[in-house]
This record gives structure tokens, sequence and C-alpha cells, in this order.
């Protein structure tokens, strides 16, 4: 950990290390109006599937095509009774200077 300009502390990802999420996909997050019929994408919102538990954890960050992303909230981890194990989770793009 070190400290933002206000003194509280922040991630330092200067010597992050990363790990290849094989399997997953991202998919877009959208909602729909009340009337049904408009449908919003979000651009700053995405889903991440990942098969298996990588050991995902809140605020980690996701790399997809040179655009950097962090986890918003904690991942999911669930197991079915006939399918595999996968682990899903909430992607907010992150704007970087």
């Amino acid at each position: 950990m070190t400290t933002d300009s206000y003194g509280d502390p922040v991630e330092d990802w200067t010597v992050a290390q990363p790990v290849p999420l094989i399997g997953a996909h991202i998919q877009a997050v959208s909602s729909t109006d009340a009337d049904g019929a408009t449908v919003h994408v979000s651009e700053n919102e995405k889903r991440l599937f990942v098969p298996g538990d990588p050991g995902l954890q809140e605020n980690d960050r996701i790399e997809i095509k040179a655009e950097l992303w962090r986890i918003d909230g904690t991942p999911e981890v669930r197991a079915g009774l006939a399918t595999e194990t996968f682990t899903t989770a909430t992607l907010t793009r992150l704007v970087t200077s």
C-alpha cells in the first residue's frame, strides 16, 4: 500500500504481475427502460466470466485490449450440479491519464 496526495491508503500497482485469465470472456452490460423498448448499453461497465476459480478479488485490475478495468464488488464463484465452476464479476472502466 501507498498513500495518495491526501494521505489516504491506495493500492500500489507499479509492480503488478499480469496473470492471464484462460477462457475468460466479457459481456456488455445493458438496461431496458420501463417501457421495454429502449435498451442502454454501458460503455464503462462490463461483465466478466472466467472458468474455474482464479482467485479474483474486489478491486483487482483486468486488462482487456489495452484498456484497464477494475473489479467492482466481490466476484462470485458459482458451481452447478451439471456445469463446471465459473467466476463472474462486474468490471468498471478505469480512466487513466
